[in-house]
């Protein structure tokens, strides 16, 4: 599939892989209130994640537009920075629903979250 163009764009298929004992070096995401939570199961709900990262207020599966379909990550809301950084070092690399996740400050889309 490397290199194959679909619906006019080349696409360019890579293996990324984080050791498990890797610590990472974030550099621009800077801490705020909503978590990026990645590795979810198919069965996570809402619901779950939320009950999951403790004193959360909001949660939010993100899901195929055309399937329903989780797309394996969501995010997560706390009413402060400072609870974010504690879930944060509480569960990234916790388990949920059986999956091992990995829990990021949330950012813009396209920043760089680590430096390998």
């Amino acid at each position: 599939m490397n290199g194959q163009l679909i619906d006019g764009h080349v696409v360019t298929v890579a293996v990324s892989r984080i050791p498990k004992n890797h610590r990472c070096t974030f550099i621009d995401a800077v801490p705020g209130k909503v978590l990026f939570v990645k590795n979810l199961t198919l069965n996570t709900s809402n619901e779950d994640l939320l009950h999951a990262f403790d004193g959360a207020t909001r949660a939010r599966i993100i899901k195929d537009k055309e399937t329903g379909q989780s797309k394996h990550f969501g995010f997560v809301q706390y009413d402060s920075k400072v609870a974010a950084q504690r879930a944060l070092k509480t569960m990234n690399g916790r388990e949920i629903d059986g999956n091992e996740v990995l829990v990021l400050f949330a950012t813009a889309r396209g920043t760089v979250l680590w430096e390998m």
